[in-house]
């Protein structure tokens, strides 16, 4: 057994034929073309390419694990390629065979530059990633499995009648009260390329998500360069679908997404917020479910996230996971703390601060000592303070929520928080996951971050 290591890109780009022979094994998201389109958009200096592949006494190759190297405030991460955009990931091999895959690890464990070793979006059911599981507890000391949620599908294998019959009762009545809407709205599916389509998408957006008071991924240029890049190669594959609502011939909601082995992916979404009342973002849904009943798609896959209207759409869900293999257990409680020019761009936004104290709950946050200073810096920006107490739900907007009460702080920020911050005893403080994405030791700390050419620049 053989394993070799790509670093460069042109090597990268020499796999191309070995991997596409591969493809039947593999889901869109672990394709050559879209991890290499990924990779010439995202490469930059603290990213390096780490491609392994195990070959056969033959020279035969039976197994690609695509990763990275990513270096954040001093810590060096190896994790799955593409990580950003994708939405599962695996081991490219036959799926029947074991060959590879135990040598792919004992070989990534003796490497010496990397303290933490992570890869994520593991769909359970995939038989890839037992066998994923089985050679990291084989290599590894220490393995943690993480379960990092859902992703709904949708069975389309059948009729649009047959699948409607099986809803409940209130999906057919929600869907029944829109379809007064449909003859205002024109649908089009497209399957070639636009540079201005993709654009008008891009636009909508980003408007969308500017006010619901959150930032697109569209605002991220190499977000933008990928989505170009792999719509039009996947427009010249056939795979591309982008399917719109319209009226004069302007788009008031999309949902883009790509067809591989009889399974549509649905990548991305917006809607136009003034048709809102309309439920154009459902009205399409619906029209997308039965687009796919139509063709001989068997399942419209909704990816990751667990919005409600996937749920009512859903006939099913899989759940999907990290595994975090220990290397160096001197970073176990590492923090990673943004720079403090990050830290500022995300507070300018923010426009209410929720308290998830369980010490605070009942209190009067004014009779706070600590808090007197952090709260007349608020008052003075115009930024609402809430206190977070048992009956409390959700809020929407770009919200700031500190605390110590962790099962309160995540069901605030899932979907809703734009930043979140957990301070457990202003000793010891945690990063969650990828929420809260800031921490801090002490009030005069997040007094500086907002008085620091923050918020007072905004009042000003």
């Amino acid at each position: 057994m053989n394993i070799r290591v790509i670093t460069k890109t042109e090597e990268f780009y020499e796999c191309k034929a070995i991997w596409k022979q591969m493809d039947k094994w593999c889901c869109l998201f672990m394709l050559f073309d879209w991890l290499y389109l990924w990779w010439q958009s995202y490469e930059a200096e603290d990213i390096k390419l780490r491609l392994y592949i195990a070959e056969n006494e033959d020279g035969d190759v039976i197994a690609i694990l695509p990763l990275m190297l990513l270096k954040r405030d001093g810590i060096q991460t190896l994790t799955q390629l593409g990580d950003s955009g994708s939405d599962y990931f695996g081991i490219v091999c036959d799926p029947n065979n074991n060959a590879g895959i135990v040598e792919l690890f004992n070989e990534i464990k003796e490497e010496e530059t990397y303290d933490r070793f992570v890869l994520s979006k593991l769909r359970i059911d995939a038989l890839t990633t037992e066998k994923l599981l089985k050679a990291g507890i084989n290599a590894f000391n220490d393995i943690e499995i993480i379960n990092q949620g859902k992703t709904y599908y949708v069975d389309t294998d059948r009729t649009y009648v047959e699948y409607y019959e099986s809803q409940s009762r209130n999906f057919r009545h929600k869907i029944n009260q829109i379809s007064k809407y449909s003859d205002k709205y024109e649908f089009v599916a497209i399957d070639e390329y636009s540079k201005e389509i993709i654009n008008e998408t891009i636009r909508l957006h980003k408007d969308r998500w500017m006010k619901s008071a959150q930032l697109s991924v569209f605002f991220d240029r190499r977000r933008c360069e990928f989505y170009h890049k792999i719509c039009e190669r996947m427009s010249r594959e056939k795979k591309l679908r982008l399917f719109v609502l319209k009226t004069n011939d302007s788009i008031k909601a999309y949902r883009i997404g790509f067809v591989d082995k009889g399974i549509y992916y649905d990548w991305n979404t917006a809607f136009d917020m003034n048709c809102m009342s309309e439920s154009v973002g459902i009205l399409l849904c619906d029209r997308v479910v039965r687009y796919c009943c139509a063709s001989g798609i068997k399942e419209f896959d909704f990816l990751r996230g667990e919005e409600d209207y996937k749920k009512r759409f859903a006939t099913g869900f899989r759940n999907y996971l990290a595994i975090d293999l220990k290397r160096n257990l001197d970073i176990e409680g590492y923090v990673y703390n943004p720079p403090l020019k990050k830290v500022q761009a995300r507070l300018k936004g923010i426009n209410c601060v929720v308290f998830a104290w369980q010490n605070f709950l009942g209190l009067d946050l004014r009779e706070k000592d600590e808090l007197k200073d952090l709260l007349t810096v608020l008052k003075r920006s115009n930024i609402s303070v809430y206190l977070c107490e048992d009956d409390f739900d959700s809020l929407n907007g770009n919200c700031l929520i500190i605390g110590d009460d962790l099962e309160k702080i995540i069901k605030i920020s899932d979907g809703n928080a734009m930043t979140c911050l957990y301070i457990d005893d202003f000793e010891n403080q945690y990063l969650i996951r990828q929420k809260p994405d800031m921490s801090v030791s002490s009030f005069t700390d997040l007094l500086e971050y907002f008085e620091h050419n923050t918020i007072h620049e905004r009042a000003e």
